[in-house]
């Protein structure tokens, strides 16, 4: 009811649209218990899944008619659903909130520029689309492989996958060298670490609280008993 009302379309189990409906309520409601959970959107493990879930949601509202952020709108129908069984992600509302209107803001941007550049490439190619055509989009843009494949699949055009994979694993050895030469830390470390750990517990109302150890560790991230 509430993706009806936001979106003015009609829910029916006749509707064109009626999948639609479904993939938005269930990634949404994948994306608040994630977000609660301590995981940001990212290019990289859970966060990549969360990433591929709102974009995946946005766009099938897109697809509906939406043309401004709506995911974090819906946010507060989910916590009404979940309140009594998982009262917990209430305390990360606003988090929740935050991150997905980010997330989501940041991919209709992205949509409005790809989705343009993406028609001119599927012009010129109109039987194949090269992998390393698809990675510059993706890396240009950030306009994700699925979304490429999606489009270019209902102009019954091929996407080079392995092409795709072929140029994406080039373009990082070729940042994995430059990395090195820098001198920077990798920030993969501290979540490798972090996955091991308890949720932080939010408590309302309090202004002062202790900050123990919770662990150490070294260069590759591992946990280490001790300091040498």
């Amino acid at each position: 009811d509430e993706i009806s009302k936001l979106l003015n379309v009609e829910y029916s189990i006749d509707s064109q649209y009626v999948s639609n409906f479904r993939i938005i309520s269930d990634h949404l409601r994948a994306s608040v218990f994630l977000i609660s959970e301590g995981i940001m959107p990212s290019n990289e493990g859970r966060g990549y899944i969360l990433r591929r879930l709102i974009r995946r949601a946005e766009r099938f509202a897109k697809i509906m008619g939406s043309k401004d952020a709506v995911l974090y709108k819906l946010v507060p129908k989910v916590f009404e659903i979940f309140k009594n069984t998982y009262p917990e992600i209430k305390l990360a509302e606003k988090d929740i909130i935050s991150v997905l209107k980010f997330e989501e803001e940041g991919f209709l941007q992205t949509l409005e520029t790809g989705e343009k550049f993406l028609g001119d490439i599927l012009d010129k190619y109109p039987k194949k689309l090269p992998g390393a055509e698809a990675f510059r989009l993706y890396e240009t843009y950030g306009f994700p492989l699925e979304l490429t494949k999606e489009i270019a699949f209902k102009k019954d055009i091929e996407v080079d996958e392995k092409g795709f994979e072929q140029a994406r694993l080039k373009a990082q050895d070729i940042a994995k060298a430059g990395w090195k030469s820098s001198g920077e830390k990798d920030a993969s470390i501290f979540q490798k670490a972090e996955d091991g750990l308890k949720v932080t517990e939010f408590i309302p109302g309090e202004t002062e609280f202790s900050s123990p150890v919770a662990a150490f560790i070294n260069i590759k991230g591992d946990k280490i008993e001790k300091l040498k």
